[in-house]
């Protein structure tokens, strides 16, 4: 694994123009290549949140059903199948006197556990909270809050992965110099078992010399996805491997042709063959939910604002 990122390194070093400088490297034959995207994904937001930030999506195995948040709201959409359009977006828990404040969601590939991030108001930080229910048929129920998820920062779940026994997490602390967020991992020797409290990921980038976030573990736990926002970088989705759980990732490459130069990409999502990638970007758009595209000029009903988008990979990448 190590051997192959190496080689590939050094070609890149040897090619530097023709990987694009140093804000994105191609490693290797296993790394992805986008055949198809980036493409905006249309989601049916009601009206009067057309200017709402939207992202965080994930998605269950089959990808039929989708979860996301709109600004504070968390939604979710269906459709009949994966060539069809999502359908009408519904809240998934009515907000309540305390939880007014719900984001990141993660969703089980079997669609019948949701975990997220809520706080009452501004003056808590984000625990983890976790809602299950029998079938995907029936409505979400009243969530409770994970004692063993939830840490002393502010704490974002992300999707399981490694054949369900891990689930990773975005921690963050907020101070006089913002945000920097942490990788977490939380632990569990089966899938019925209750995970074990979350720990640091210290072989990647973490604070005070680097930040990341927004962890998407592949199910053979050998891939993370996750964006890096070190070294005042507003946010690129980079890709991490290693031999095997338990030991040291990479530090990662950045994903060619999913980032822009100036603007956040985040919260990667990647199904369960390896080849569709769903990510949120921070890009210009119109208000009417078109794509405007990297360099845009921010006028009329133009904004900056979280959308999501979804990217083919030529597959097989993975081994």
């Amino acid at each position: 694994m190590r051997g192959y990122a190496s080689i590939a390194a050094a070609f890149c070093a040897l090619t530097l123009a023709a990987c694009g400088g140093s804000k994105v490297l191609t490693l290797g034959t296993r790394k992805p290549k986008i055949v198809a995207g980036p493409e905006l994904v249309e989601l049916p937001v009601p009206a009067g949140e057309e200017g709402n930030n939207i992202s965080n999506a994930t998605l269950t195995d089959d990808m039929l059903e989708i979860v996301f948040s709109s600004n504070w709201i968390i939604r979710t959409a269906k459709r009949a199948s994966i060539h069809d359009r999502f359908d009408g977006a519904v809240v998934v828990l009515p907000a309540s006197d305390s939880l007014t404040k719900r984001t990141s969601p993660a969703i089980s590939p079997d669609g019948r556990t949701l975990w997220f991030a809520s706080k009452p108001d501004d003056s808590h930080d984000y625990d983890v909270w976790v809602s299950q229910r029998s079938s995907r048929a029936l409505d979400w129920p009243a969530a409770v809050r994970s004692d063993s998820l939830s840490t002393p920062g502010n704490d974002l779940p992300r999707p399981l992965g490694n054949h369900g026994l891990v689930l990773p997490l975005s921690v963050y602390h907020t101070d006089i110099t913002g945000k920097a967020f942490e990788i977490f991992f939380a632990n569990r020797g089966s899938i019925s078992d209750d995970f074990a409290p979350p720990v640091a990921a210290l072989d990647l980038p973490h604070p005070p010399g680097g930040s990341a976030t927004d962890p998407f573990l592949t199910d053979d736990g050998l891939h993370l996805f996750y964006s890096d926002q070190s070294n005042g970088n507003p946010g690129d989705i980079v890709l991490a491997e290693h031999d095997a759980w338990g030991h040291p990732f990479d530090r990662g490459e950045p994903v060619e042709g999913v980032n822009t130069t100036d603007w956040k990409e985040g919260d990667p999502w990647l199904s369960a063959d390896g080849k569709t990638l769903y990510f949120t970007s921070h890009r210009i758009v119109s208000l009417d939910g078109g794509a405007i595209g990297d360099g845009g000029t921010n006028s009329g009903n133009y904004a900056y604002l979280d959308r999501i988008y979804r990217v083919e990979f030529d597959v097989p990448w993975m081994p």
